[in-house]
């Protein structure tokens, strides 16, 4: 009995053995396979399948995983790969900050890969029709902190490259409540003065600050004293805070003050109809893809670029995976970093890009908390008293229906509804 069992352990043994050894084989030999099913190769060129012998190559289309293209390869045209970065300090201690030799050495990589990087001006002017070169790319970032002024503006103007800052002039106080520096007036002057190619715009003046899970100050209502403010006090919250903080940038920029960049990715129809009132002409999401002149100019995309996980090499494949698509809006990612799904008929369905991880969760919680003490809405008035570009804008949205996640309408009555 013992014998026979023992022969029935060394068969199976056996051919768990032999099912390992053919699936290892199987694993290496299918990509040749592949390879050898989809091309042909002539004399060391690689040619699409079909193409005749001694026939000049053609030029093959750029696959998601095909990154080992030539320098100078053409990605795309009349489009704009815009990067999205955050903070720079000398040693990395989360996922929004980068060094000062990574961001250099994106920047060298991307250059000898052909991208062209261009100014907001001449995307200002891409935009109303104008030509950009091909592989166009934009640099940018968010929320102002002094290391824009420190490392990114030197390393900028050393490359003879222009960008953009979107910056929370709310910090702009002694009494803000930040833990990471930020740019002070006088050194914003300063830089754009000296290199106009570089440019601030506006990231809101006091509302970059989460208020639940799904919205910030900018999407969802406040309560005060546990008074939930109205439709006509939040529409003139977010219309006083924009114009609040557009007329502080005016002064210390060269150019207009038309673009924004939502915190956290955030957006609903009524924050873009209050942007466009207020003058701002082009908005700039966390939905990763291309920015397109035939796409909707307060919905442009970008792509991740400053997390000390994605280096050089990771950045281009970005930027080749977002070309292959066509610049299309790619499907979401999951993860506290990417949005989660892209604006639809839901006044707010996107979650948080990232959660100023500069700050500890608890020292989050306390400034959420007190931001809308600190920041209060304006004393109730009635709709019929409110100013008649708060009533235009409030009557715009009233009686709208949108569907929620769950696919069920609701009215909106001209404001978002608390998640």
């Amino acid at each position: 009995m013992n014998q026979l069992r023992r022969k029935k352990l060394y068969i199976y043994f056996c051919i768990t053995a032999a099912a390992c050894l053919f699936g290892t084989a199987l694993f290496g030999i299918r990509p040749a396979l592949s390879a050898l099913r989809s091309s042909s190769f002539r004399g060391g060129v690689h040619s699409p399948a079909g193409s005749k012998a001694g026939s000049a190559p053609t030029q093959k289309a750029a696959g998601p995983g095909d990154f080992n293209l030539p320098p100078g390869t053409t990605l795309y045209t009349n489009k704009v790969a815009v990067l999205m970065f955050h903070d720079i300090e000398t040693r990395s201690i989360n996922n929004d900050i980068i060094t000062p030799r990574q961001f250099e050495s994106d920047l060298d990589y991307l250059n000898r890969q052909g991208m062209h990087f261009i100014t907001l001006q001449q995307f200002r002017s891409y935009m109303k029709g104008g030509s950009v070169p091909a592989n166009a790319a934009l640099i940018t970032f968010d929320d102002g902190y002094e290391s824009f002024y420190k490392y990114v503006y030197p390393i900028l103007k050393k490359h003879g490259m222009g960008g953009v800052c979107f910056v929370i002039t709310g910090d702009f106080s002694k009494g803000a409540l930040v833990y990471t520096p930020h740019m002070t007036p006088i050194q914003i002057s300063a830089m754009t003065a000296d290199d106009p190619s570089i440019e601030v715009q506006a990231h809101t003046d006091s509302l970059h600050y989460k208020t639940d899970k799904r919205h910030d100050a900018l999407t969802g209502y406040l309560t005060v004293n546990g008074v939930k403010e109205t439709g006509a006090q939040y529409v003139q919250r977010i219309l006083n805070d924009t114009r609040t903080c557009i007329n502080k940038l005016q002064p210390l920029n060269g150019r207009p003050i038309d673009t924004f960049a939502y915190p956290y990715g955030l957006h609903t129809p009524i924050v873009i109809k209050v942007l466009k009132q207020s003058g701002i002409r082009y908005a700039f999401t966390t939905r990763e893809g291309l920015a397109m002149r035939g796409a909707n100019p307060m919905l442009l995309s970008r792509i991740e670029a400053g997390s000390p996980a994605v280096g050089p090499v990771a950045l281009y494949r970005s930027i080749v995976r977002a070309a292959y698509t066509g610049g299309e809006l790619l499907p979401p990612r999951t993860g506290p970093h990417h949005p989660v799904s892209g604006i639809t008929g839901t006044p707010v369905l996107v979650q948080p890009r990232h959660s100023h991880s500069t700050k500890s969760q608890a020292a989050q919680s306390v400034e959420d908390r007190s931001a809308g003490i600190a920041s209060p809405p304006p004393a109730g008035r009635s709709l019929r008293s409110a100013s008649p570009t708060v009533r235009s804008l409030h009557d715009g949205f009233v009686g709208r229906t949108h569907k929620s996640a769950a696919g069920t309408g609701q009215e909106e009555q001209g404001h978002l509804k608390s998640a």
